[in-house]
């Protein structure tokens, strides 16, 4: 044996201490997880995202009472936010996440890493979120999916409509057209097969101040500029991201909408060979029904 019995046991009392520290870090990290909050208006998951943060920011002005799910805390907490850390994989921490809310914004999924990281973050999140909107009765869940599970072969035929057909083949468009599409489906059963209260929101392309840059459909980066590929006159379902937000306020209080889908484009036009002209959103002067500042 090249150790001895003896210099083994010398260094696994050597690091004794430290991997007991760090089992009682992680201990108190998952107590803090499943430790129920105070009860909540409405729960954002993905809060920590851009779509999330930007509908954290309109409920808080709004008045209401908002719990958060994020990945981690961040630096700059809203006043008045409960925020609770976890992964939406987690079918436990998700069950804490939604327990004692009336409306859900289910807006988090996996944005990067492989597929297994996409599987879990968005297909197995959308699971256990509809589990626990079941479990606990809540009133709606808006669940925010995305443009991207429509078939992209025809798009030139025409308008795109809610009754457009669905990717065929999304296992050749990546793993977030292939999950989004999985968790689509499953949301859309729910409601069918078990009554889940929810408003599907298809979005376009979101833009807006702080969105992460990305080429817009029929074109791809390369050396700092965007190369169109084709003629560019294939139109970009853009959307602004406070119209988005418009859409899911709307979803949450609007009667009758449980079970509907709703694609999300802004009217103005925009197609690849234009798109690098700046386009202002156009003024936005409705409101909506503030929320109670107590449950």
């Amino acid at each position: 044996m090249p150790v001895t019995p003896e210099e083994g046991l010398r260094l696994v009392s050597a690091m004794a201490p430290a991997c007991e520290a760090a089992d009682q870090q992680r201990d108190a990290v998952r107590q803090t997880q499943l430790t129920p909050p105070p009860p909540a208006d409405v729960l954002v998951t993905g809060a920590g995202g851009f779509l999330g943060g930007t509908l954290l920011r309109r409920l808080v002005q709004e008045g209401a009472k908002v719990r958060a799910g994020v990945r981690r805390i961040p630096k700059n907490p809203l006043p008045g936010v409960d925020y609770l850390a976890g992964d939406l994989g987690d079918p436990e921490f998700v069950d804490v996440l939604v327990a004692g809310v009336g409306i859900v914004f289910h807006v988090g999924a996996a944005m990067k890493g492989g597929a297994a990281d996409f599987q879990r973050g968005t297909v197995v999140g959308t699971r256990n979120v509809i589990d626990a909107c079941l479990k606990h009765n809540v009133q709606r869940v808006i669940y925010v999916s995305s443009m991207s599970v429509l078939e992209q072969a025809v798009r030139h035929a025409g308008k795109v409509t809610e009754s457009w057909p669905l990717e065929p083949h999304p296992e050749l468009r990546g793993a977030y057209t292939q999950t989004k599409l999985e968790a689509e489906r499953m949301v859309l059963a729910a409601a069918q097969d078990r009554g889940l209260p929810v408003v599907v929101i298809r979005p376009g392309m979101i833009f807006g101040s702080g969105v992460e840059p990305s080429s817009p459909a029929g074109s791809f980066a390369m050396f700092g500029r965007w190369i169109v590929v084709g003629s560019g006159s294939l139109a970009l379902p853009l959307v602004y991201v406070d119209d988005v937000v418009d859409a899911l306020l709307l979803g949450s209080s609007r009667p009758g909408l449980e079970g509907k889908l709703v694609n999300l484009v802004d009217p103005a036009v925009i197609n690849s060979a234009n798109s690098s002209r700046s386009y202002e959103a156009p003024n936005r002067t409705s409101r909506f029904p503030t929320f109670p500042n107590s449950c």
